[in-house]
């Protein structure tokens, strides 16, 4: 389902989606189903503000039974075609003495083996501010704060269970019965154990930048960026597993016999930086930028955390000279340009020399 419209001053979308979709089992323990929506509004407060608002996410949950759908297509070619998925067709004793003793339609049953569900759960927001300065032409700022959410939850739940093989009466000369039909019982995926692992992680960026972007008397075209910007992740992830002795699918009815507990990884990052960049352009024929970054990581140490990174670049647009405007019609975009700069985590410096020209 999905909404749009506005006006003037605000305009706005909205979108809300659901899936349910089932597997190839006829047990129905294979399924996937899901929910998203989305929504974004963006308004013009002022003459000079404008704010958007974005929001989106999803939860879906996916289940199945333990053992993989390839498996289950693997153990049913293997079978001899003769041989009953049910002791004397009676359902309630699955057969045991098939190839590998595997029943493969048993297993595509989670009431009787367990089962893994797998949930997702994810949050996105954005919201931005634009301003246009006054009395400053061609200055704006701008901020803008984004945070992301993501959970996930799997639970691989093993039930143990049985499968039986069959003992035929024995009977006298007379007819009469002096060893009773047994069912066999023969226990499968013993002992039952439930794992839960949980995997949450929060994640946020924020921008705070001045840009401005002017001409003067036609030929001088200037522009600039000075941005502020921080970013924080923090993550986390554990699992659990203990033996079940009750007809229970829950941690707390496990034994502490056994039991296994794990930190998968826990962490947070964070980082910031202060980026600049000018621009300068001469009748759109002789060229000059430099910028830089101001950057620290809270992955180094503190004695050597931040690091500035200057570059510099002047170009030459020389198709547009005349000797080659007026001699060379073939040649419309012919530029040299070189820049210099120190770059990243290694902090190397090069020199680029490019010799750029096309046609149309």
């Amino acid at each position: 389902m999905s909404i749009n419209g506005g006006g003037k001053k605000v305009n706005y979308f909205f979108n809300l989606g659901h899936m349910d979709q089932m597997g190839a089992y006829k047990s129905k323990s294979l399924n996937y189903n899901r929910w998203n929506f989305r929504s974004n509004i963006d308004a013009q407060i002022t003459d000079r503000l404008r704010a958007s608002l974005d929001l989106g996410g999803y939860a879906d949950a996916t289940n199945q039974p333990r053992t993989d759908i390839w498996a289950v297509y693997k153990q049913a070619w293997r079978q001899r075609p003769i041989v009953p998925i049910y002791v004397n067709d009676n359902p309630l004793y699955p057969n045991f003495e098939m190839i590998d003793n595997e029943n493969p339609v048993v297993v595509t049953d989670s009431k009787q083996t367990g089962y893994r569900k797998f949930l997702r759960k994810q949050f996105n927001g954005i919201i931005a501010l634009d301003y246009k300065v006054p009395f400053v032409e061609g200055l704006n700022a701008k901020a803008t704060y984004n945070y992301d959410f993501k959970y996930s939850d799997h639970t691989d739940y093993k039930k143990s269970y049985f499968l039986y093989s069959y003992t035929p009466p024995v009977y006298d000369g007379n007819g009469q019965i002096i060893t009773p039909e047994k069912y066999n019982a023969h226990e499968k995926n013993a002992p039952t154990t439930v794992r839960r692992s949980a995997y949450p992680d929060t994640h946020s960026l924020m921008q705070f930048s001045l840009n401005y972007n002017r001409r003067f008397a036609d030929k001088h075209q200037v522009s600039g960026l000075l941005l502020f910007v921080e970013e924080y992740n923090k993550w986390d992830s554990f699992y659990a597993q203990r033996e079940i002795m009750v007809n229970s699918e829950y941690l707390f009815a496990g034994e502490d016999k056994n039991q296994l507990a794990n930190m998968e990884g826990i962490g947070e990052r964070t980082a910031r930086g202060l980026v600049g960049k000018f621009n300068y352009d001469y009748s759109g024929k002789y060229l000059a930028e430099f910028s830089f970054r101001y950057d620290g990581s809270s992955k180094f140490p503190k004695e050597s955390r931040w690091g500035f990174f200057p570059a510099a670049s002047l170009g030459w647009r020389i198709s547009e000279e005349s000797f080659i405007k007026d001699n060379y019609k073939f040649i419309n975009n012919l530029k040299i340009r070189a820049s210099y700069g120190k770059l990243g985590m290694t902090v190397r410096q090069e020199i680029i020399h490019r010799l750029s020209w096309g046609t149309h």
